[in-house]
């Protein structure tokens, strides 16, 4: 008896977790948060540095990502440099703001073709 209880007083918390996670979805020009998702980037080593915290994936990730060594002007397209980045990227294992799929043809946003 005490588990519906529980759970129907969690539920509205979850509801709320879900919500304010999904107020920070991807733009249709594969953005987040105002920040484009292509260009220079460098990898930051504690998440208060970064600009975006980021999980590697192997399906279903929100972005496919390809690292390129000049002119990442496509979308997805990453080039990692030292100084002078565009963004910057926390990895984290398990609570990214972004999931993230290597990639080495297409890359991109997942549902671009829903998008447009």
């Amino acid at each position: 008896m005490k588990k519906p209880i529980i759970c129907s007083l969690l539920s509205p918390l979850l509801g709320l977790t879900v919500a304010s996670v999904k107020d920070k979805q991807l733009g249709q020009e594969c953005s987040f948060e105002d920040i484009p998702l292509h260009g220079e980037v460098t990898f930051v080593e504690y998440r208060g540095q970064a600009d975006l915290s980021a999980r590697f994936v192997n399906a279903y990730p929100d972005v496919k990502v390809q690292f390129v060594h000049a002119f990442p002007d496509d979308r997805g397209q990453w080039q990692v440099v030292e100084f002078g980045e565009d963004f910057s990227v926390y990895i984290d294992k398990y609570h990214g703001d972004l999931k993230i799929q290597l990639v080495n043809n297409y890359p991109g946003m997942r549902n671009e073709t829903i998008l447009e």
